[in-house]
């Protein structure tokens, strides 16, 4: 089952269907048990006044112009998310619609955040969907197959936060062979979507593609069964519900009901 990473001009906010249970055991961990639950923020603010350049572009129909380079910047998937980006402070551009940022990552080896460059990739603030624009004369967004991946963080729907836990190098590699599977049913198109509960967001990051995460959403049915899609798989040209093991998130997911019914 091949499945490549198609882009479609539609901006939402990043938001999952959530229940105050749900949500429970993330306050309670967030509050007292840190090496579960680091307070680490997805989104770390750049401020970057030696690249800050107010152009104005020109937004239409989904996608941005830089009418003065003659760039338009049109809309990466929905599931791929910046992993840093400028401070709102600093907007790259300025537009019609709102305001773009520079992406970038932050470099474990010098300690130092890194820019891609804005003639390339753009994103729109978090508290308006945080979605990501490039352009495709310059760079693709890859597939998903050829991300690289790294890790994977561990995050509640809809959260700017992620967990310090992590799958391990092979086990996020088996993960994601798994999902990417050719001989993995597709399940999307019978319906089971809308009866699934949301459990988590899944930030892979990759070792190539540095600046970006590709987000995948996990689902249960209430029986022991584990669905996983692309984050707004509703929105995307190439939408994909695969079913997976249950021992990914066994662990994790029991230390947040033991957590829970603790503090019942």
């Amino acid at each position: 089952m091949k499945h490549p990473a198609n882009q479609k001009p539609i901006q939402k906010k990043r938001t999952g269907k959530r229940s105050l249970r749900a949500l429970l055991p993330w306050i309670i961990i967030v509050g007292s048990l840190t090496v579960i639950l680091g307070g680490v923020g997805v989104y770390v603010l750049l401020t970057a006044e030696d690249e800050w350049q107010t152009e104005w572009l020109v937004y239409d129909n989904g996608t941005y112009t830089d009418e003065e380079r003659g760039i338009t910047y049109i809309p990466a998937p929905f599931c791929f998310e910046a992993v840093s980006n400028a401070s709102e402070e600093y907007p790259y551009a300025k537009s019609d619609r709102w305001p773009l940022y520079q992406i970038g990552y932050k470099n474990e080896t010098d300690g130092k955040y890194h820019f891609r460059p804005a003639t390339e990739w753009l994103t729109t603030a978090k508290s308006v969907g945080g979605q990501i624009y490039y352009n495709p004369d310059a760079v693709s967004v890859p597939d998903y197959a050829d991300f690289d991946w790294d890790q994977i963080f561990f995050s509640n729907p809809g959260s700017t936060t992620f967990s310090t836990y992590t799958l391990t190098a092979d086990e996020a590699d088996r993960f994601m062979n798994e999902v990417l599977a050719e001989d993995n049913e597709d399940l999307y198109g019978f319906g089971l979507l809308d009866t699934l509960d949301v459990k988590l967001t899944l930030r892979v990051s990759s070792k190539t593609y540095r600046w970006l995460y590709l987000n995948l959403t996990v689902y249960s049915d209430g029986e022991g069964n584990y669905y996983v899609s692309p984050e707004g798989v509703k929105i995307l040209d190439d939408p994909f519900l695969v079913q997976v093991d249950s021992s990914y998130f066994d662990d994790y997911l029991k230390s947040l009901e033991d957590i829970l019914d603790s503090a019942s």
